[in-house]
């Protein structure tokens, strides 16, 4: 199976950016001035964030993952529906496998506000694991010349958005979050490729 670049880029950057908060076990550099530079802009506990926060978990987790298969629908074949399930499976694995070996300390209420406290570890974070394996399995699914591209789009702003939103919460330092979206995709992708090979789709 031949691997795409994107797939390879992100596991580089899942890699590099996983690597270095294990080897700060804290804040990279840079991370609480990215944090506080949108606390400052967007607020330290804006409603928003918490809304997208509770849709990666149950139940409205369930609401996200027929969204996620939809999406999928729309952006490239309905036998691709079941790919952000799969990711989603896969991905949950992941989590529990590298949370039993790794620990990394979430923000520190010392640097930067904290909407809620937590001993869990920070790298990974379940969040964008979660999103970046649905809304990544959309994004490798995208076949449509025209819809493909709009959900692509769609799915790439709610990853963002959604990163975004834990990281003014206090919940994960930026480089958590880029880490664990960028391994979030790369299962994604493989996932999708699964998919499309059982189903019949290129």
């Amino acid at each position: 199976m031949k691997v795409h670049p994107s797939a390879g880029m992100f596991c580089l950057i899942a890699l590099l950016a996983g690597g270095a908060s294990l080897f700060f076990l804290g804040p990279v550099p840079g991370d609480v001035l990215a944090t506080s530079w949108l606390q400052t802009n967007l607020g330290t506990s804006p409603e928003w964030a918490h809304v997208l926060t509770r849709t990666a978990k149950a139940p409205y987790l369930w609401g996200t993952l027929i969204v996620g298969s939809a999406l999928a629908v729309l952006a490239g074949h309905w036998r691709l529906f079941i790919a952000p399930l799969l990711a989603y499976a896969a991905i949950w694995f992941v989590d529990k496998g590298l949370r039993s070996l790794i620990y990394v300390p979430k923000p520190d209420a010392e640097l930067v506000a904290v909407a809620s406290t937590s001993s869990a570890s920070g790298l990974p974070s379940t969040f964008a694991l979660t999103y970046a394996a649905i809304f990544g399995a959309v994004i490798w699914s995208g076949k449509k010349p025209v819809s493909g591209k709009v959900f692509q789009l769609i799915c790439w702003a709610l990853i963002l958005g959604g990163c975004t939103a834990r990281i003014v919460l206090g919940g994960h330092w930026t480089s958590q979050m880029i880490a664990s979206a960028a391994l979030g995709l790369v299962v994604s992708y493989f996932t999708t490729a699964i998919v499309k090979l059982i189903v019949g789709l290129r």
